[in-house]
């Protein structure tokens, strides 16, 4: 304020000059007027000067580094006057988007920033954020760097004082500090356990956690007055950010919120059915246009024409293009100014016009040659970087340094926020930046980028430790292959610890190539395989268990293995090799994997990788329809397998193994007859999911342990609370294939309850999207519920149908444990649709035979009552109650079952029957 007040006291009958260092100080405070170069007593050379003429009234950062004036926005009022109305009616209550799309330098950027000053005189709040080339796999990378610039980090900060500033900023829009603070804290990599209590949550609930604290505060902010959120450059957008804008542009529909992103035209958005969103697509400048816009750039002097209507031509009506190449011919010697025009000082050389942007902004480089170093040295750290960074590489005297940016500023290159040391620069436009990156040798980018790889690890560990992906670009663009693959594979774990799957994934196999350009070695192999183990988790949570990507991970890992000889590493490998032939329906393939995986831990003595090798073996004898040998198995891990064991092996194979044991020894129990021993160790599973809080286990747990097994046990209400606790769930944590179980829940309920065409379209569609997935576990089951569905409709020639593609499964060697209830369901339609009796007969007394080898005493006992009352309808009473009884009394649990009480109730009326008779 003194500094204010003396300078404005000055300013009343005296030029005040203003340092360049200063001068963005000032900006916040004052405007000037540009005085030119002048020679000032001292100085033995030109410097700029400028003269304090008021107080500016800028009230952001981002205002004060557009010290230059715009020029008039040309050509686009039609669309200008779209934002205006869509932010009359965010005023009104109803929360509005509008995606700009247009190709590099056709005025994005320019036309957001017309809205922004067509609405200075109203009350709003913004919210910038800027995506990025260099940070695509960059968890969070936009929102991070909102947050930091919000907070005004400085380099010097310590935790302590940045934690004072992020909470200064989030009380604006929150009262629930204690919850927010701290996840947007470890967002920013902040401690903060001192102050506020630290989250137990898995990563995918603190992420999803961070989405909902991301619109509460957006949605705090519209609360109070409207909101404009700019998203500038979303076809850089990370998949973890774009997950936030998916659900904040749902949210905003009813919010006070203007969302304006801009992208280039070979992004695709997904928002663009919504009634809130609105696509405005820029088209390229008309030439009278043009010919506008070069005028308000040379301030309204005329250009000799044969110079205009060459600018016109090879702008081609990109606005970017007509401003630099405006820029070049001005700053050239070609040009003479006079009053109102300026005239060519002799002939138009040939060429003197570059043809292209590139050689127009690589013409003004040139004339900055006194600081065309510093402008490459700036575009090898990329299109933003900080003082502090810059001036750490470059390494001249801080006043050589500082002379240079303000030369690139000047010249309309880069821009700036803050003030030096804390300041942050970007280059205008990614064209001009990458620009001044060609220019370079690639002698020199590659020294630069080892200097800055450097750098970054000795004096900035923190961004290096919440950026690893940053040092992996510059080790890897100087050629120093192996430490980029360290600081990508780091890159990975960090992504994947927030379940940034997809993210995740991309640094993994960016590592993996990167590391297949060395010279193979053992190091490198067992690198490698580090690599490819922690790819399985993300890849089968993105493409599903059974993708040719998961194939494609084990191929490799076991080519590793096999060089390396023994190793742990090969058992999780072992695993996503049999997952793959498991979920893809090739239960012969996966039947000998788990063997040669048994096989393997027990030559390795390896004790709790062989409960594992033991459940594999189990699920797929359940699957094969033989319980009673998956129970030995089942029984076999289960007598290793407690919680503290089952701790200790963790979910490197996707699931908790003892859940997972559980409830595949569940249902082998069930088809075997032991129904209340079979709800015991499912209800156990579920009670251990629970506890647990592992998403992936619960889904599992719900889907296949809760709802499958009800499924089986035809309980009604069981199926309806497994599916709401599914697909809440999956809803939560979005997980390829428990996503679609829910749906096939709902649908066998619908079939107990006779809601026949609900539940014909839910098992359709279940088997649909069970296809796109190439998960082929459970189709015989489907198809089997679905043409009981079609036999409720009448429908029998699709009753057939179905059925007949449940055996065409089975023939392919899918599971068959569903095989004796397909037989009798073709009885069922064969009885339905008046077949023969011996037709009819046929199909029963092969489901019985087909349970009986089986050992499938639950199916047994569900043929022999269809295949019963059949009997007894015919007349057969006798033969009708002689077949039932015996299957009937074997069971001793379970008497409150569907199927139990059918046959005890249709047991009674064949002896009543019989007793009449006699």
């Amino acid at each position: 304020p003194n500094l204010a007040s003396r300078i404005q006291s000055l300013a009343s009958s005296n030029s005040v000059i203003i340092a360049p260092s200063t001068r963005d100080l000032l900006g916040e405070v004052f405007t000037y007027e540009d005085m030119g170069q002048h020679k000032l007593q001292g100085i033995g050379q030109p410097v700029n000067c400028w003269k304090v003429t008021e107080e500016s009234g800028h009230q952001s950062r981002f205002e004060a580094t557009h010290t230059q004036k715009l020029a008039p926005l040309v050509g686009r009022e039609e669309e200008l006057e779209i934002l205006l109305r869509r932010w009359g009616r965010v005023k009104g209550g109803e929360g509005q988007v509008v995606l700009i799309s247009g190709e590099a330098g056709i005025g994005k950027s320019r036309i957001v920033q017309a809205l922004y000053d067509g609405m200075s005189s109203e009350d709003f709040t913004v919210l910038r954020y800027q995506c990025s080339p260099y940070h695509i796999n960059s968890a969070w990378y936009p929102v991070i760097t909102r947050l930091e610039h919000a907070s005004g980090f400085s380099g010097e900060d310590t935790a302590y004082e940045k934690l004072n500033k992020l909470e200064a900023v989030l009380c604006q829009s929150t009262q629930n500090m204690h919850t927010v603070v701290p996840l947007l804290a470890t967002l920013l990599s902040i401690p903060f356990e001192k102050r506020y209590a630290s989250p137990k949550l898995a990563p995918q609930q603190l992420k999803d956690q961070t989405l909902a604290v991301l619109n509460e505060q957006l949605l705090g902010f519209a609360a109070q007055k409207p909101v404009l959120l700019i998203f500038e450059d979303i076809h850089w957008i990370d998949p973890t950010t774009c997950e936030w804008v998916d659900s904040m542009i749902e949210k905003i529909q009813d919010k006070p919120v203007l969302a304006v992103l801009t992208y280039r035209p070979e992004f695709q958005p997904s928002w663009t059915g919504e009634a809130h969103v609105t696509t405005m697509n820029l088209n390229k400048l008309p030439r009278k246009n043009c010919a506008n816009l070069i005028k308000n750039i040379t301030g309204g002097k005329l250009l000799p024409d044969e110079i205009t209507q060459q600018i016109v031509a090879k702008t081609d009506g990109v606005p970017l293009f007509v401003e630099e190449l405006t820029k070049t011919i001005l700053e050239s010697d070609l040009l003479i100014k006079k009053t109102d025009r300026y005239v060519l000082d002799g002939p138009l050389p040939s060429m003197a016009i570059p043809a292209t942007l590139q050689d127009s902004l690589m013409a003004r480089l040139d004339r900055l040659a006194s600081v065309k170093d510093i402008a490459q040295i700036s575009s090898v750290l990329g299109r933003e970087f900080s003082y502090e960074l810059i001036q750490a590489v470059a390494n001249p005297l801080d006043v050589e340094l500082d002379v240079g940016l303000d030369k690139l500023i000047d010249a309309g290159l880069i821009l700036r926020r803050g003030t030096p040391p804390d300041s942050i620069y970007n280059f205008k436009h990614t064209l001009i930046q990458e620009t001044a990156y060609e220019s370079l040798l690639k002698s020199r980018r590659r020294q630069l980028h080892a200097t800055i790889a450097q750098i970054l690890e000795e004096r900035f560990p923190a961004l290096v430790e919440k950026q690893p992906e940053l040092a992996a670009h510059h080790f890897f663009s100087a050629g120093l292959i192996e430490q980029a693959v360290g600081y990508w594979h780091a890159a990975g774990r960090r992504a994947s610890k927030r379940s940034a799957n997809a993210e995740a994934s991309s640094h993994l196999s960016t590592a993996l190539a990167a590391l297949d350009t060395l010279t193979p070695s053992e190091q490198h192999d067992r690198r490698k395989l580090d690599l490819l183990v922690e790819s399985i988790a993300p890849v089968s949570a993105i493409s599903g268990y059974s993708a040719p990507e998961l194939e494609d991970i084990y191929r490799k890992a076991l080519d590793v293995c096999e060089r390396l000889g023994d190793t742990p590493q090969i058992f999780p490998v072992l695993y996503a090799r049999w997952l793959v032939a498991y979920v893809g329906g090739e239960l012969l393939q996966a039947l000998d994997y788990a063997h040669k995986f048994l096989e393997l831990v027990q030559a390795q003595k390896a004790e709790l990788p062989a409960t594992v090798a033991q459940r594999c073996i189990g699920n797929v004898l359940v699957m094969r329809g033989d319980p009673v040998s998956a129970c030995r198995y089942f029984r076999q891990a289960l007598s290793t397998l407690d919680d503290s064991a089952s701790n200790a092996l963790g979910y490197i194979y996707g699931h908790d193994t003892l859940v997972t044991a559980q409830f595949y020894y569940a249902l082998a129990l069930c088809t075997s007859g032991y129904i209340d021993q079979s709800r015991a160790y499912c209800n156990a599973a579920l009670d251990r999911a629970q506890k647990l809080d592992h998403a992936q286990t619960l889904a599992a747990a719900h889907a296949l342990g809760g709802g499958f097994l009800y499924a089986l046990l035809r309980d009604a209400d069981a199926l309806a609370s497994h599916a709401a606790a599914s697909a809440s769930i999956v809803e939560e944590y979005p997980m390829a294939v428990w996503a679609v179980a829910p749906k096939s829940l709902l649908g066998y309920r619908s079939l107990i309850h006779g809601d026949y065409e609900t539940a014909r379209m839910l098992l359709s569609e279940t088997l649909t999207a069970y296809e796109a997935l190439n998960y082929h576990l459970w189709r015989p089951v489907h198809l089997c519920h679905l043409a009981e569905s079609y036999l409720g409709l009448g429908e029998f020639e699709h009753a057939l149908e179905s059925v007949e593609r449940g055996f065409k499964e089975i023939d392919l060697g899918r599971d068959s444990w569903f095989e004796a209830d397909l037989h009798r369901v073709r009885g069922r339609i064969m009885q339905a649709s008046r077949n023969s009796n011996e037709k009819v007969e046929a199909c029963y007394i092969e489901a019985l035979a087909t349970a009986k080898r089986q050992s499938s005493r639950l199916f047994e006992l569900r043929t022999a009552t269809d295949l019963a009352r059949h009997w007894a309808q015919n007349g057969k009473v006798n033969e009708a109650r002689d077949l039932l009884r015996p299957i009937h009394d074997w069971f001793k649990e379970g008497f409150d079952t569907q199927d139990l009480k059918d046959a005890t109730l249709l047991l009674d009326d064949l002896s009543k029957i019989s007793n009449g008779t006699n």
